[in-house]
């Protein structure tokens, strides 16, 4: 595992230093060990940031490396809810063991294009969650109109452009599903795209040309991919479900009703 040197030393008094099943402050220091006898420790470990999408159900992930550099670790004990500080702050120094690969100084620019890569895929991620969670709604909406009386022509016609163009902007986010189940050649999705990016988060390498291509590709084509997602959803479909509720349609989710007059 890629990881730093990180120096502590165990407190003099014993009834000051926690056991270890009290280390819950500590969750992103892979690897380290926390003994009961008194003297200094040295170990190896990998200094982590927080993973784009983090679960609270699971174990910490794996972000990119931090940059070099001095930081402070405290450490805590929570039980019932109720959190301790365990001790005083100490602060320790991060030292890059890949020296012979980067510089130290190139790291920070690294770091950032971590970063930036990471934020992307938060929002393309969130953008094909709204984008599936709106195709799902034109599926309600679909049934509700059969239910008011009256056909509306009109109204299904701007449902059907709004299915159209939803589908395309998942295309465009996930890839085409037909193309891929057949196993036959398209080009990388939006997502695709972010993740040859990402990829690379916990590596002590300087991204490759590729990555760095995959993550410009894919910061040109998010800004009109989102503004267009916005309109079609806060405009074309708000539209369309107050026209749903002035005549009366069956609630649909995501809709507000109206009290019957």
């Amino acid at each position: 595992m890629d990881g730093v040197d990180l120096s502590y030393a165990i407190p003099a008094c014993p009834h000051e230093f926690p056991t270890k099943k009290q280390y819950l402050g500590l969750p992103t220091l892979l690897g380290a060990t926390y003994p009961s006898y008194e003297r200094p420790h040295r170990t190896s470990v990998a200094i982590l940031l927080q993973q784009p999408e983090p679960d609270v159900f699971t174990p910490p992930p794996g972000g990119p490396l931090v940059a070099p550099g001095k930081y402070t670790v405290r450490i805590a004990k929570r039980i019932d809810g109720v959190e301790t500080t365990l001790g005083a702050a100490q602060t320790f120094n991060v030292v890059p063991l890949y020296l012979s690969i980067m510089q130290e100084s190139d790291r920070a620019a690294v770091l950032d294009f971590q970063k930036k890569a990471a934020a992307l895929q938060r929002s393309l991620m969130g953008a094909a969650k709204v984008t599936q969670e709106a195709l799902t709604r034109i599926q309600y909406i679909r049934r509700a109109l059969d239910e008011i009386a009256g056909p509306d022509p009109k109204l299904v016609a701007q449902v059907n452009g709004i299915d159209t163009a939803l589908r395309d902007i998942n295309d465009q986010l996930n890839g085409d599903p037909i193309l891929r189940r057949a196993n036959e050649p398209s080009s990388p999705s939006l997502l695709d795209r972010v993740n040859t990016a990402v990829n690379g988060l916990t590596t002590t390498a300087p991204p490759t040309a590729t990555h760095r291509e995959s993550l410009a590709i894919a910061q040109q084509q998010t800004g009109p991919l989102i503004d267009r997602l916005h309109k079609l959803i806060d405009v074309d479909l708000a539209n369309v479900e107050k026209q749903m509720n002035d005549r009366g349609a069956p609630w649909t989710p995501g809709r507000v009703p109206e009290v019957p007059r």
